[in-house]
């Protein structure tokens, strides 16, 4: 019979490092996975994380954790799998003291923790953010490979929750029971806050603003929307092109620049360089559209953002953005002739109100679905569920 949450001790196999240094201690208790982490902490007894070089950073910070029986237990870590692992065996003794376990994937410590609370028969709580079998490492022989991809099964399959933040892991997963994608962040929410009364309508004789968020590199496919741009001014549609995000790729950014000069559109097209999440989002709310012209993609934040912002997106027609989204006018398609849809689809969010309205309700009626709970409370809810069965079935 399991406890109730509320009596049960909690550990967390963390993804903090250098928790020692001042800086990125704070960085990680207000920006990173410590809200996270505290949220759910509040709800058990007691908690234990288990973090990379853990001092005393936490009476230094601005951030108060709600739950105030949480210790911090500082965990080194070798670059060799195998060294790792005589490293880890201490921290089975922390294993052996709580109800429940919280891991992190893909982090070697999750694994160890994963490994220890099967053998203790704790419960255990997955969220992934990747896969292991997607490593550098596993890349460099088929044996690697085949070990990454068993260890991922075996923390996967012995876990009682699993929340993915990987369409490619949450397919593969999601016949499992206690299987879920992940909620996205609140902070999102927060950001766009301050924008919601900014984007007003625009006057058809204004420019039409796309823009594009992400690094500069090749598989982004910036060409395809600037190769679009000529058509779009020739039929005397003003518009302007914005890329926002580092220069990742010196070769494709310095081949940009010449497609840029060639198609004389130096005037049209801007590339910004990094900015803060707080900048792109101004950016974001004063464009007209999102543009995702990437050969590749998961399923990109971006895309809630815009919505968000109700400002239409234009995206590639890939497997995991189609799969999340469906076909019933949330987005516009960029399909098989790239440029041509690019073009196709400007034209058509200026000539047709009617279609950007319907596009615009149709993702708004999407986002109720997506935020209608906070992560935290999403791993809550599922933990909750899972005890009551649990107890059900023992009763």
């Amino acid at each position: 019979m399991n406890k109730p949450i509320n009596q049960q001790k909690l550990l967390v196999a963390s993804r903090a490092r250098h928790f020692n240094d001042k800086q990125m201690g704070k960085q990680f208790i207000q920006n990173l996975d410590g809200p996270y982490i505290d949220k759910i902490s509040s709800h058990f007894l007691e908690t234990t994380i288990l973090s990379l070089e853990v001092h005393e950073v936490k009476d230094n910070i601005d951030y108060v954790f709600t739950n105030r029986k949480i210790e911090f237990i500082p965990v080194p870590r070798s670059k060799s799998f195998f060294k790792q692992l005589l490293e880890f065996i201490h921290v089975y003794k922390y294993v052996k003291k709580v109800d429940v376990v919280f891991v992190f994937l893909p982090m070697p410590l999750s694994f160890f923790v994963a490994l220890y609370a099967k053998i203790l028969n704790k419960n255990i709580i997955c969220y992934s953010g990747a896969r292991w079998a997607d490593a550098p490492k596993a890349k460099k022989s088929k044996l690697l490979y085949l070990f990454y991809k068993s260890i991922e099964n075996f923390v996967v399959k012995n876990s009682n929750i699993r929340v993915f933040n990987n369409n490619e892991m949450y397919s593969a997963y999601a016949h499992l029971p206690f299987t879920e994608k992940t909620k996205p962040i609140t902070n999102i929410i927060n950001l766009i806050d301050n924008y919601k009364n900014y984007h007003e309508v625009r006057d058809s004789n204004e420019v039409f603003n796309l823009v594009s968020i992400g690094h500069v590199l090749q598989n982004k496919r910036f060409d395809y929307v600037i190769r679009s741009l000529p058509e779009l001014l020739s039929q005397n549609i003003g518009v302007h092109y914005t890329i926002i995000g580092e220069f990742g790729d010196k070769n494709y950014y310095e081949y940009l620049v010449n497609l840029i000069n060639e198609l004389n559109l130096n005037e049209t097209v801007t590339f910004t360089g990094y900015k803060k999440q707080n900048e792109v989002i101004d950016y974001l709310a004063k464009s007209d559209c999102l543009v995702l012209s990437s050969d590749s993609e998961g399923f990109p934040r971006v895309i809630w953002e815009a919505m968000l912002l109700s400002i239409p997106v234009m995206t590639r027609d890939l497997n995991n953005i189609v799969k999340e989204l469906g076909k019933d006018d949330k987005v516009l398609y960029i399909g098989q002739d790239k440029v041509q849809d690019i073009v196709n689809n400007v034209k058509l969010l200026i000539s047709s109100t009617v279609i950007k309205n319907r596009i615009l309700k149709k993702s708004n009626i999407y986002l109720k679905t997506v935020f209608d709970e906070k992560p935290n409370e999403q791993v809550i809810r599922l933990y909750n569920t899972f005890l009551k069965e649990n107890n059900d079935k023992n009763s």
